[in-house]
């Protein structure tokens, strides 16, 4: 976890990860875990969602395919490269919220089994807190990634 409790790696992609619609074989495994790692006294070791889930300094989500991965990186790299909070007169958040639906991998295939579809466009409450994520993780991403 990073100084604010925040995880760094995720065992499930960007949007179960934020809603917290993990699997209860993850939520399992964090059971138990003040007797191996010590006292958590604020997590309890239990794993974040919403706005709390992600690390700016994120390193890696597990159970991802590939379109999902390239995605999430060219949202990245967008993000990290606009400094100003409108892009062409457009609200930042429509901006990007139009901006991940036209690259988030929509087939089944290419989502994979156990990543989960970006919600609706009119789901207000599930994108606040997954263009704050996006934009926090953002934010550790330095000016030359070393990913291609």
């Amino acid at each position: 976890r990073d100084e604010r409790g925040r995880h760094l790696f995720h065992a499930f992609g960007l949007v179960r990860t934020v809603t917290g619609e993990v699997d209860q074989w993850y939520l399992n495994k964090h059971e138990g875990l003040d007797e191996i790692l010590g006292e958590d006294t604020l997590h309890h070791h239990q794993p974040m969602n919403f706005k709390e889930c992600c690390s700016s300094d994120t390193i890696s989500f597990h159970y991802v395919e590939s379109a999902e991965t390239l995605a999430l990186t060219s949202i990245l790299r967008k993000i990290a490269m606009t400094k100003d909070s409108s892009i062409s007169g457009e609200p930042l958040d429509d901006y990007l919220k139009d901006y991940m639906i036209s690259l988030w991998p929509k087939e089944h295939k290419d989502i994979g089994g156990y990543a989960h579809r970006l919600p609706h466009k009119n789901t207000i409450d599930i994108w606040d807190n997954l263009l704050f994520v996006t934009r926090n993780i953002a934010l550790g991403v330095d000016d030359a990634p070393c990913f291609v």
